[in-house]
């Protein structure tokens, strides 16, 4: 019972942050004007490339995540 909590826990966890880098996301992705992000490992191809990775990250580590 004791490692099915642990489990539970990490997974909550992790749901959180995803869920507040979601947010962070969306508010970045409409701020510079993106109607699409994918992950960038998906691309084959594509010109003029906007990577959000940067500003994403400044973003989360301004609000603490």
């Amino acid at each position: 019972v004791k490692q099915w909590l642990v489990t539970v826990d990490k997974k909550r966890k992790s749901e959180l942050l995803l869920g507040r880098i979601y947010v962070a996301l969306k508010e970045l992705a409409t701020k510079e004007e993106v109607s699409v992000v994918v992950d960038k490992r998906n691309i084959l191809y594509g010109q003029n490339a906007v990577d959000l990775t940067d500003k994403l990250i400044k973003k989360l580590e301004e609000n603490g995540i």
